[in-house]
């Protein structure tokens, strides 16, 4: 491994010590105990929330028929080793909250260990065990160990995955690559998402060049792709059809490119025009013409092309990086200047015309239309768990971009970053715009290893230039990162939950099982799952259609849920039908939650008008002051009292 690399190199491979203690390995594994306590410690406490009872109930469907199925026979293709391993779970324990949560418990745990290898790759023993611990403290991961979810089973294999890709890197052996794809493997049938992470195969090629390592990636990369399209098939092919699209969606209007293309093309394409022949120029007066230089301009071109389509996110990311390589290639700075200033004017000028059109009616949605395809909600949704930490990694991050533009190599933790955290980003934001955080959780030690590196990799270049009188920041960076990564607050909410930071779904499904329901009662449910775990049916799915349409399909001429069959009741006509039935007795609704003003959340397309119109009995409110059980009386009493 080369500490003084070639200055030709973007990136280098630092020696690190890898002697660790006895006392180090001790505190290793106290801290994979007290991981494991905090992840015990009311594990059972409250019911099922979130999507817990989809894993649910396929997995103990798994002890009656030995396959995970839905109550309607849907064949549940999710993460299927959860699901046995769940199954396995309360076979052992019996089917509680606390039996479906423990093998979370242990893959979160696992987590910690593996953890423990991935950061012996780029930190020193002591920010190695730094790194342990805030996985270990981190309340994200003990709230999503704590979940009967696929989460941290996928977060789980992915940190063996990358460990295992060092391990490959080491030596290029077959049998390591392996080895290192069955790890994604298991991730892959985890959750699809691993297929973001398969540039991972590449990493040992780019450290260390070679046409061996190069194949291996490839061949890699290929089969992971492969694989990936089969499985998105098959779950595809168990869901079906269902009736995504909606008959409320908006009408198409003129997009903000068509028209500026319809009614200001000559403006608009004068300045492209001036844009790419500043970069004519720069390559006419480029006289040693690098391939720093010429792949920055090649980036930069990209970039004046996507600015002029309005995919402005895209060209952000190939300004940036075209930037630092005609800085690296010593090209003359005024042509960069010019460049700049141009592309300003661009925007500028196609935002004025936008918003001078009237074709958006407000400037959050002109700005998101200018964003462009590409989304940058995937880093607001992950970073922003981070606020703290990423303030503090970008000091390192700006150090390395500086010394790489100055012609200087950087430690190879970098561009781990680059490929395991901000390239699936990227990527995600291709395929969906608003993107919650529990999609990128996996993300989560590798972006808590690359801001370890690089603090670590700042503090030497510190110490390298303060020499003995350089100054005693440690406390407060470790500070920084307690704050940044385990959050103290947040951890004590974490830990021992209650059932007033989860929907109290059990709670009221209890309270239903004490009600003498008779033959004409109907009981509706927003929450349909939660609901047909706890009580074993519900008569129906209580949701506005625009929410509900992704999970509902046709069946004997009515719409019902896909995983349990439950009619849906989508609008407020559909409820008032069955409101002005006759023949009906007592009808309960059990809500999920409410908005400031004590309502749902869901309940849209007209169904909160006609319950407000009929303003039904509270009979119960569960013990997180949200969900509550609705009653109204039979319609002919509904009659009487009006």
């Amino acid at each position: 491994m080369n500490n003084k690399p070639d200055s030709s190199s973007l990136v280098y491979t630092e020696q690190i010590d890898s002697q660790y203690s006895q006392q180090l390995y001790l505190l290793f594994a106290l801290i994979i105990v007290v991981g494991l306590i905090l992840r015990l410690w009311g594990l059972g406490n409250v019911g099922l929330h979130g999507d817990e009872e989809t894993t649910a109930m396929p997995a103990l469907e798994i002890l009656n028929s030995g396959l995970p199925l839905m109550p309607s026979g849907m064949l549940y293709p999710r993460a299927p080793v959860q699901s046995y391993l769940i199954a396995l779970s309360a076979l052992v324990f019996g089917p509680s909250e606390w039996a479906l949560r423990f093998p979370s418990v242990i893959a979160g745990n696992l987590g910690i260990v593996f953890a423990f290898f991935l950061g012996k790759r780029f930190l020193s023993p002591k920010w190695n065990l730094l790194f342990v611990l805030i996985i270990a403290l981190n309340p994200w991961m003990i709230t999503v160990s704590q979940t009967a979810r696929m989460y941290i089973f996928f977060s789980t294999s992915l940190i063996l995955f990358a460990v295992l890709v060092f391990r490959w890197e080491e030596n290029g052996s077959w049998r390591r690559l392996l080895a290192a794809f069955i790890a994604f493997l298991i991730a892959q049938q985890f959750h699809t998402l691993a297929i973001f992470s398969t540039f991972l195969f590449f990493f040992p090629y780019l450290i260390h060049p070679s046409p061996k390592r190069v194949a291996q990636g490839l061949i890699a990369f290929i089969l992971a792709f492969v694989i990936f399209q089969y499985q998105r098939s098959f779950v595809a092919a168990q869901y079906g059809s269902t009736l995504a699209h909606s008959l409320f969606d908006s009408p198409e209007k003129l997009s903000p490119l068509e028209f500026l293309l319809s009614y200001h093309l000559i403006g608009t394409a004068l300045i492209l025009l001036v844009c790419l022949f500043t970069l004519g120029a720069a390559v006419y007066f480029q006289k040693h013409r690098t391939w720093n230089f010429l792949i920055g301009i090649g980036f930069l071109t990209v970039a004046v092309g996507a600015a002029f389509f309005l995919q402005y996110h895209i060209a952000f990311l190939f300004y940036c990086s075209g930037i630092i390589l005609f800085v690296r290639s010593s090209a003359r700075k005024v042509l960069l200047c010019v460049l700049t200033l141009l592309l300003l004017a661009l925007f500028l000028f196609q935002f004025y015309l936008i918003y001078d059109s009237s074709l958006y009616p407000s400037t959050i949605e002109i700005v998101k239309a200018f964003v462009g395809r590409l989304s940058v909600y995937p880093y607001l949704a992950f970073f922003g768990k981070f606020p703290i930490a990423l303030i503090l990694y970008a000091f390192p991050f700006l150090y390395a971009i500086q010394r790489i533009a100055t012609g200087s190599p950087v430690p190879d933790h970098f561009l781990f970053f680059i490929i395991s955290v901000v390239l699936p980003l990227v990527l995600a934001g291709f395929f969906r715009w608003y993107f919650s955080p529990r999609f990128s959780f996996q993300l989560t030690p590798f972006f808590v290893l690359s801001c370890l590196a690089g603090i670590f990799y700042l503090e030497k270049a510190l110490k390298r230039t303060f020499g003995s009188k350089r100054l005693q920041y440690a406390f407060v960076v470790t500070c920084f990162l307690v704050l940044g990564f385990i959050k103290p607050l947040e951890l004590s909410g974490s830990v021992n939950p209650n059932c007033e930071k989860f929907p109290d779904h059990k709670g009221a499904a209890s309270f239903m099982h004490t009600v003498h329901l008779n033959p004409n009662d109907l009981i509706l449910a927003e929450d349909v799952l939660q609901q047909v775990y706890y009580l074993g049916k519900v008569d129906y799915w209580l949701r506005a259609f625009v929410d509900a349409k992704s999970f509902v399909k046709e069946k004997d001429g009515i719409l019902v849920d896909i995983y349990t069959h439950t009619p849906l009741i989508g609008t407020g006509d559909d409820l008032e039908k069955i409101l002005t039935d006759k023949n009906r007795g007592f009808l309960y609704i059990i809500t999920m939650g409410k908005t400031d003003d004590s309502k749902s959340y869901y309940l849209g397309n007209g169904i909160l008008d006609v319950l407000n119109l009929y303003d039904p009995e509270v009979i119960y409110i569960g013990c997180d002051k949200k969900t509550m059980v609705l009653r109204l009386p039979p319609n002919s009493l509904l009659h009487d009292a009006n």
